[in-house]
């Protein structure tokens, strides 16, 4: 631990950490405030990039580097510009800069912000600003031009949808969704069919939801079971975490829907 490499691995780490820290804190909260989310994600993609593209970042964690060893009696580099351990023959040397900045720094910056941009892509940023909307207590935020278009549309489909047989039968919002597909009411309606979109996954997007399953992955798929296949496992912890659901279903049926399932597999 007594290395200079380490001290700038950590001063880098805590740099990095001190920007995303209220993100992950937002997205665990139980009020859900998805607007204070969205920006964190906004403010935490803006400063990674701007601390990869400014020279004075990486000096300032230089500086704090050194000073942190000099003060406890710790080796350091005193010219960035000397070749950076041993040289191989056929390879160009780097220097001490390169691979702190390069092979360090920039490493670890792409790597997190790739990763934000995986997990909140231009789609799920756009899914995330819409369940938003859907808070009543954040409707002072939305312009009050767009909620009266949301209300006309959802006026003019009512008197269109119930004149149609079809949708007499609908069972829950399911159901709902794939008869408005169906007569292609979700381009006529199109608020409206987003709004029955997002009223499907909204149950699921929560932070709980997503640790309750990700706890129950860690039960799942142990030691003993870590060759466990995605889809496979999908189905157990399917059972598992619906299993109160499950515990009312009649074996009979159960199984007769599986040997039917078999044989159509078998065939």
């Amino acid at each position: 631990m007594e290395n200079f490499e380490f001290v700038f691995l950590l001063f880098l780490l805590k740099r990095v950490l001190g920007i995303t820290n209220e993100l992950p804190q937002a997205l665990q909260r139980k009020d859900e405030d998805l607007f204070n989310a969205i920006k964190f994600v906004q403010i935490s993609k803006r400063r990674l990039h701007k601390m990869r593209n400014e020279d004075t970042c990486f000096d300032i964690l230089l500086k704090e580097t050194s000073d942190l060893c000099k003060d406890n009696d710790m080796p350091i580099l005193e010219n960035m510009e000397d070749n950076f351990g041993r040289t191989k023959w056929g390879i160009a040397p780097i220097t001490n800069k390169h691979h702190f900045k390069v092979e360090l720094m920039y490493i670890v910056l792409d790597n997190i912000q790739e990763e934000l941009n995986n997990r909140f892509d231009e789609v799920n940023m756009r899914l995330l600003q819409c369940m938003a909307s859907l808070d009543p207590i954040l409707s002072w935020r939305f312009p009050q031009h767009d909620i009266l278009l949301l209300d006309d549309q959802l006026e003019n489909y009512y008197k269109d949808a119930s004149t149609i047989a079809n949708f007499a039968h609908v069972k829950g919002i399911a159901d709902l969704a794939k008869k408005m597909v169906e007569f292609k009411k979700d381009v006529a309606y199109n608020k409206v069919f987003l709004l029955t979109k997002l009223a499907l996954v909204l149950s699921l997007a929560t932070a709980t939801v997503v640790e309750r399953v990700f706890s129950s992955m860690n039960l799942v798929k142990n030691s003993l079971r870590n060759r466990m296949g995605e889809e496979w496992m999908n189905n157990c912890l399917v059972v598992y975490i619906e299993k109160e659901v499950l515990l009312q279903l009649k074996m009979k049926i159960s199984l007769k829907t599986f040997r039917i399932y078999r044989s159509r597999i078998s065939c």
